[in-house]
């Protein structure tokens, strides 16, 4: 598979591997090896879309998990526009302590933490 303009637009980088003298460049571009880059780098892109397709259905069940329980979600709470927001919640529940969550959520499997996220332990 030869390495084209259009591809290499997709590459990371931004790097220029073509000058005017047509699509291919002015040599054979496959010869060093850049198509199996071009390769990892479209495998990189479609494991990426995987992942965010999998979080993105995994945040919308959780806001929508969140809005019964009356939980305050701290953040876009819009199951529609879950692809604006990373998947990490802070969210608080009215009646319940933070560590007894921690502790309800953990005996269920799922893996959670109380406190200031970004203080070490």
């Amino acid at each position: 598979m030869p390495l084209t303009k259009k591809l290499c637009s997709t590459l990371p980088g931004k790097t220029i591997l073509f000058t005017d003298h047509g699509e291919d460049g002015v040599g054979r571009t496959d010869c060093a090896g850049l198509p199996r880059t071009a390769d990892a780098a479209r495998q990189d892109c479609r494991a990426a879309r995987a992942i965010r397709t999998y979080e993105a259905a995994v945040s919308r069940e959780m806001l929508c998990v969140l809005a019964e329980c009356g939980a305050s979600v701290y953040g876009i709470t819009d199951p529609g526009r879950v692809e604006a927001r990373v998947a990490t919640f802070f969210f608080s529940l009215q009646e319940r302590a933070a560590q007894e969550v921690v502790e309800r959520l953990a005996a269920a499997g799922i893996r959670t933490r109380d406190g200031h996220m970004y203080d070490p332990r």
